[in-house]
């Protein structure tokens, strides 16, 4: 076992791996406990004798004398790996929320295990095999399922699970998942207020548990705004804020609430600015996400600019996740929407998506199949026209929207939107916000902490009543009424901005040549996964409009640049150039 550290707390003694006082157990530890020091005082008075002050020895004396029960206890963000060298077991576990990564795979007889997909790659005796299952639902939904990689055998932990590992084989457990309530709830406005204001507080009070200075990535929204008057009221010192812009004007640009933000609260406030160069990076980017994905070069730079000034921000992702704010959550129609019956089980949705496909009557539909067709990217009769003749004929095409509607199902006994929250929290978050974020701090040595996305901060706004986090057709409307009371109330209720880059402009200029070069008709049927005339179309159709597809496009470059990287150049150092360079 092995662990490349970023040290936050107890800086000088929690090199890794640490060991129990007898020597039997060891652990490697990626991320932090927020509760450790209380945890600390109880195994002390148990007879527990320390030899650190990490919050890392913690986890393992927690564990050593409770086993997997100790879960329950630990608040923070963590993947952790401990090995007991008498009786040859192995134990990994993730975070209840998924805060980070844990993947692993079973390849002739042995278990790897890592943070990451090229720490299993470096051994040779791994193959690297493209799952197509997997890209077909990145192509879906532009996200990954939330137990597979792209690399076939290489799988994802899941939030809120563990791993017992030994010569019998692997077994898999879920310990923890969101409480959401079965029946409506009486409490009222004023208490609901109350609960999600004191326990985001809070929240961000265990987040601001380190040893050295924490910042905060500013995007000038409600959800990193709020953060950020909150935790100037509890952080020592002077705050210091990050942002990231777009340069030109693309209706994207958020400086001047950012910068309202920030003198209204004081603090130390840097930027930067994307610009289509940006794009130069992007080899750079795939290489530490270790996957296609569709949001990374925003986080890459806000995180490479935070990283020269602090080792630790918050940030404000799982926000929307809590409350309710996506555009996707009003096909509930409503408060009488909100615990209507769901549809059976079953290929419902497959069969649905295949009869009527783009263009059938969603109006009429149940609330979660409109729901689920927002989420849609590349529909089935678009992905079956765009792959290849071997690639169509060895995949199942109702396997995405099978999967989801498993994990929709599968969810709590809840109303519709409890339902739908929980979905993009164990789907949605993890594997495309917290996974961006992560692995583009991490490039950058730098720690990012979510509050938003605390177990008992989660578990608290579940309880809420639906109908206070959409109301009157305002999204997250219990998180603005909470903000008011920190910020101007036209700042609060101004239409949502995502955090995204102007693809339309620079496909339609600077990165034309870039996309039509990696796109072209000798890459495309090189690599295999799709038809070149298809390919050819799609690019056709946007040199038309200049608009209209250029997310497809982005998930197709980004596609063929990952395969590149990690399926035609076996290195796994860290590539040399810019897509330039390859095209």
């Amino acid at each position: 076992m092995a662990s490349r550290r970023l040290a936050i707390i107890d800086l000088a003694g929690g090199n890794q791996p640490i060991g129990d006082p007898t020597g039997r157990w060891w652990i490697v530890f990626n991320g932090e406990c927020f509760n450790y020091r209380e945890l600390r005082a109880g195994l002390e008075a148990r007879g527990y004798l320390f030899s650190t002050r990490s919050d890392t020895e913690v986890v393992l004396a927690a564990f050593v004398l409770d086993g997997p029960a100790a879960l329950q206890h630990l608040r923070g963000m963590f993947a952790f790996a401990i090995w007991d060298s008498r009786d040859k077991r192995l134990f990994l576990a993730r975070d209840k929320t998924g805060i980070k990564p844990l993947v692993y795979g079973e390849f002739d007889g042995r278990l790897y295990f890592a943070s990451e997909a090229k720490a299993i790659l470096v051994d040779p005796r791994v193959p690297r095999e493209i799952d197509l299952e997997a890209i077909d639902f990145f192509l879906t939904f532009m996200q990954f399922p939330p137990d597979r990689t792209p690399f076939r055998g290489i799988r994802t932990l899941l939030p809120g699970h563990f791993l017992r590992a030994d010569s019998s084989g692997c077994r898999i457990e879920r310990y923890w998942r969101t409480g959401w309530p079965a029946s409506r709830s009486r409490m009222s406005l004023a208490e609901a207020k109350a609960t999600a204001l004191e326990s985001l507080r809070e929240s961000v009070r265990a987040n601001l548990v380190a040893d050295t200075e924490v910042g905060v990535l500013l995007s000038g929204g409600v959800d990193s705004s709020l953060l950020t008057a909150l935790m100037v009221g509890e952080a020592p010192g002077r705050v210091q804020t990050f942002s990231m812009n777009v340069e030109g004007d693309h209706g994207l640009d958020e400086r001047g609430y950012q910068e309202e933000v920030a003198r209204r609260f004081g603090t130390e406030h840097h930027s930067v600015v994307a610009r289509p160069s940006a794009f130069d990076d992007l080899l750079t980017v795939l290489w530490h996400f270790d996957q296609p994905c569709a949001h990374n070069l925003q986080y890459y730079m806000v995180s490479e600019l935070a990283a020269s000034r602090v080792k630790v921000v918050l940030a404000g992702a799982g926000g929307d996740e809590v409350f309710a704010g996506y555009e996707r959550y009003r096909c509930l129609g409503g408060p009488a929407g909100l615990w209507r019956d769901n549809p059976g089980r079953g290929a419902w949705a497959s069969d649905w998506f295949r009869d009527h496909g783009t263009t059938g009557p969603w109006r009429l539909a149940n609330p979660w199949l409109r729901y689920l067709r927002r989420r849609v990217v590349f529909d089935d009769g678009t992905r079956s026209w765009l792959y290849s003749p071997e690639v169509r004929s060895s995949l199942d095409p109702g396997y995405p929207t099978r999967v989801f509607q498993d994990l929709y199902f599968a969810g709590p006994r809840a109303d519709c939107l409890s339902r739908m929250l929980d979905l993009d929290q164990n789907l949605y978050l993890t594997t495309n916000h917290l996974t961006n974020l992560d692995r583009m701090a991490m490039a950058h040595s730098l720690e990012a902490r979510v509050p938003y996305c605390d177990a008992d901060f989660v578990d608290a706004c579940a309880r809420i009543p639906s109908e206070y986090k959409i109301r009157s057709g305002t999204k997250k409307y219990l998180l603005k009424l909470v903000a008011e009371d920190f910020l101007p109330r036209g700042f609060v209720h101004r239409p949502k901005q995502g955090f995204t880059l102007p693809m339309d402009a620079w496909f339609s200029g600077p990165l034309l040549g870039h996309l039509k070069r990696l796109l072209s008709t000798e890459r495309v049927k090189k690599r295999g996964i799709f038809r070149p005339e298809a390919v050819e179309e799609l690019v056709r159709r946007f040199e038309k409009t200049g608009r209209g597809v250029s997310r497809e496009l982005w998930m197709l470059l980004v596609l063929e640049l990952w395969a590149t990287i990690y399926l035609d150049g076996r290195a796994v150092e860290r590539p040399t150039g810019t897509p330039a360079d390859i095209a």
